[in-house]
């Protein structure tokens, strides 16, 4: 009998490994991640590239906007997340969204994320840049869902047959209305968002982030979701199966 559960490994293996890189992605698989989550942004050519930042600093430690640099560029830098793990992991290079949606047709039952940054419209069109992203998440399949903050980016992937994951920039009512007009298949929330009432009813699945301790991911199940996100996927993973 399969869990009643999903853990998604939040910008793959952040706790072991540098974020949103093809290692720390595969790495959050290999280690059981039932889904991953990454971001998306947009080369100095417009090209999808994954990274969390609109600037390079935090990652990469060169203290440049990442819309300064084409794509060619960007795979020559080295996202190894200086300040958190030193040299241990240069060189691990930005991966263009095309080079990470080739490496995940290797594990076909693992669902992916993929969360497009509201950065990216300040210098393309939704549409201009939803079918530069489209034709490579297309081939992951029904298992592929579009995630962002940005609603208007996922009415036209939902249009384009994607499913959609709304990331709530607020629990409120406003909120509310939009996600009934929306109808995502997923409602994504910051765990600290959530209210004491119960969660939101509808046809969507609660998916919330980011959650590192066991117990916290029960008393979150028992609540009703079923997507539990995290920056540790191996050690809540053993932590429910130990409890």
């Amino acid at each position: 009998m399969s869990k009643p559960y999903h853990l998604v490994g939040h910008r793959g293996f952040p706790q072991a490994y540098p974020e949103n890189t093809l290692t720390g992605i595969l790495a959050a698989i290999v280690e059981g991640a039932d889904a991953i989550e990454f971001d998306i942004q947009a080369s100095k050519d417009g090209l999808p590239v994954v990274i969390h930042d609109d600037n390079l600093a935090r990652t990469t430690g060169l203290n440049a906007p990442l819309a300064d640099y084409t794509l060619s560029l960007l795979e020559k830098i080295s996202a190894h997340e200086p300040d958190r793990f030193g040299a241990a992991h240069l060189p691990d290079p930005i991966a263009s969204l095309e080079t990470l949606c080739q490496a995940l047709l290797r594990w076909p039952a693992v669902e992916v994320f993929a969360e497009i940054k509201a950065e990216v419209f300040s210098r393309f069109t939704r549409a201009e840049f939803m079918a530069r992203v489209a034709p490579l998440l297309r081939p992951l399949g029904p298992r592929c869902h579009v995630i962002s903050f940005d609603a208007e980016i996922l009415s036209i992937a939902k249009d384009q047959g994607f499913s959609i994951g709304w990331v709530l920039p607020t629990y409120d009512a406003a909120a509310h209305l939009i996600a009934q007009r929306l109808q995502p298949e997923f409602l994504i929330c910051d765990k600290h968002a959530l209210p004491a009432a119960a969660l939101w009813a509808g046809d969507w699945q609660w998916f919330v982030y980011d959650v590192v301790a066991a117990g916290e991911a029960q008393a979150l199940l028992a609540r009703g979701v079923t997507y539990i996100e995290t920056w540790d996927i191996a050690g809540l993973k053993c932590g429910l199966e130990d409890s």
